[in-house]
């Protein structure tokens, strides 16, 4: 599996990521201001920061629930961290980030 960010809808970054258990489902998350004080579970040597839920497939989750069962570079997590700003909206979801083109087989005639 692969996570890949964007910015203004060009994407950013790509990079190798494990899911421990059972399928993520679809979740969106905004940054607030400040930390929990915790150990960052993604970004090593980093405080975690305050998220709130902003909605989600299924039974509710918080993030750091979730942060807890992904893996990642350490390198890409602290690129991701540096990177992000109080207001950031991540989805976090299994669905491809691209979805394939349908083709539209409906043809108009005209005399």
């Amino acid at each position: 599996m692969s996570t890949t960010g964007s910015r203004n809808a060009a994407r950013a970054v790509r990079a190798a990521l494990e899911v421990k258990g059972r399928r993520l489902g679809e979740h969106v998350f905004t940054l607030l201001e400040g930390t929990t004080g915790k150990p960052s579970q993604l970004a090593p040597g980093r405080k975690a920061g305050r998220w709130m839920r902003v909605d989600g497939e299924g039974r509710g989750v918080d993030a750091e629930t979730l942060a807890s069962r992904l893996r990642l570079s350490p390198e890409f997590a602290h690129k991701v961290v540096d990177e992000i700003a109080p207001g950031t909206t991540v989805i976090v979801t299994d669905a491809p980030a691209v979805r394939k083109p349908v083709v539209d087989s409906t043809y108009f005639a005209t005399s």
